[in-house]
């Protein structure tokens, strides 16, 4: 066998895969402890293997309008398919709308095809830069002594000086700004490295270490090693700047314990796009059911149930929560889209799971148009689910637990909560119901508290507020 095909092998699924990522793990720990005597000294050591460049005080912005406000996250912004890059997108446009402000982002990729700079709208840009072969080998040297886990964000935030190209673009985008914006905790130490003292806005997709204790291994010494780094970050983002805004009431109430914040802070919700998602209801949606047939191979006539997700992980549990549903309700289509679905880890699905990976635009309102129910069986992570405000907005009624309905009020909304041992009967009074009532509130639900506009408009005012002209 040559060396491609069995990094073919290795990235697969099965137990094969399983087993080899499984020894080449444990002979990264073994050499680890042997060069190092310990799995966080090789991890203190690679870290440190980065040249680090001097700490720079923030330039004197020059009096000029418009205003100059740099934003960091360690993820593309463009295109925005979902999660935070929705987020990070709206937010970003709620200020660049402003007559006297204008946004430069600067994320970072591992994908080629979405490096490069993009104009995101009049007066925001980003610039997004390629996570480069040396520093995806240091990332790999840490993760194969912590877990099959994505460390990627916080490896970048650990050895960003090491990140090809990462440092000039930075800097150019500091130069003259007035402030900079924290897309998440994991690039402060960028933003305080080479514009020390700039007003600072964090904006907290999620609590961080709640978060990253549901992903890493814990069990492992390299696990315990990057959570104390993730605290570290995110302390230093939540005691450092001028204004913390939270994704939830419960996000905002945790880091004000955990934290000494003497910040400004608010919640700012997530939010949809109400004018860009179609109402579908009745004879309408039941009419697009049928133009799913070609495109998954459905059987007619029966209830289908959509659940969308990225491949986070707590995306990941969810979609494996489905498919024992599944296997419970065999009259139902499950259709699962995201790239969770391509990470379930489970060797033979049921017959009525699709799992169809990612899906372009065309095919994502069609789901969201024609299925029958949604379904949001969330059971860990933090900050609110995006998708949920999608669900509501495209007219589909909802069944989630009561962990995926952080950030709004489930009654209100029209979205009917249960446990995760209880989807199956959730699932069966819901197909039962007539569901108009339900679809309704949660459109209206939407429009009056999520919509994007509104909430970016809102976090725009703040951050100027905040922050100096």
């Amino acid at each position: 066998m040559d060396r491609s095909s069995f990094d073919a092998l290795r990235r697969g699924e099965g137990t094969i895969a399983d087993g080899l990522r499984a020894a080449r793990r444990g002979v990264a720990k073994a050499r680890a402890v042997a060069l190092n005597r310990s799995i966080p000294q090789y991890m203190t050591d690679v870290v440190t293997s980065v040249p680090r460049p001097a700490r720079t005080p923030a330039s004197t912005p020059a009096v000029r309008s418009p205003r100059r406000i740099a934003a960091f996250s360690t993820y593309p912004i463009h295109p925005r398919r979902g999660g935070g890059q929705l987020r990070g997108w709206y937010l970003a446009d709620g200020l660049g709308r402003r007559d006297d402000t204008e946004v430069t982002i600067v994320s970072l990729t591992t994908n080629p095809d979405l490096a490069g700079d993009h104009t995101l709208s009049d007066r925001v840009t980003e610039h997004c830069v390629l996570i480069d072969h040396g520093a995806a080998r240091r990332e790999t040297e840490l993760r194969l002594v912590t877990g099959d886990v994505s460390i990627t964000d916080i490896a970048s935030g650990l050895m960003w000086p090491g990140i090809s190209g990462f440092t000039e673009v930075a800097t150019r985008a500091l130069d003259q700004a007035c402030a900079a914006i924290a897309v998440q905790p994991y690039l402060i130490d960028a933003i305080d490295t080479l514009a020390s003292g700039i007003a600072t806005v964090y904006d907290s997709h999620n609590d961080e270490v709640e978060l990253k204790a549901t992903i890493l291994p814990r069990h492992t010494v390299g696990g315990r090693w990057l959570e104390r780094w993730v605290d570290d970050l995110e302390r230093r983002a939540s005691e450092g700047s001028v204004l913390v805004t939270t994704t939830t009431e419960v996000d905002l109430r945790t880091l004000s314990a955990r934290y000494r914040i003497d910040a400004t802070t608010e919640v700012i919700p997530n939010g949809v796009d109400t004018g860009d998602i179609e109402f579908i209801v009745g004879t309408a949606r039941v009419a697009r059911r049928q133009l799913l047939d070609p495109h998954l191979g459905l059987e007619r006539n029966r209830p289908v149930a959509l659940f969308v997700g990225s491949g986070h992980l707590p995306n990941i549990e969810a979609g494996r929560h489905i498919v024992s549903l599944a296997r419970q309700v065999p009259g139902v289509d499950f259709v699962l889209a995201g790239d969770h679905s391509t990470r379930l880890g489970l060797a033979n699905l049921p017959p009525n799971v699709h799992a169809i990976g990612a899906v372009g635009d065309d095919l994502l309102e069609l789901l969201l148009t024609s299925s029958t129910v949604a379904l949001n069986p969330m059971g860990g992570g933090s900050g609110s689910n995006l998708k949920l405000f999608t669900y509501l907005a495209a007219g589909l009624p909802v069944l989630s637990t009561t962990v995926g309905t952080r950030g709004i009020d489930p009654e209100a909304a029209g979205v009917m909560t249960t446990s995760v041992g209880s989807l199956a009967a959730g699932l069966d009074a819901l197909l039962s119901e007539d569901g108009n009532e339900r679809v309704l509130a949660g459109r209206n639900y939407v429009e009056a508290n999520c919509d994007w506009r509104v909430i970016a408009d809102r976090f725009a005012a703040l951050v100027v507020e905040s922050t100096p002209s």
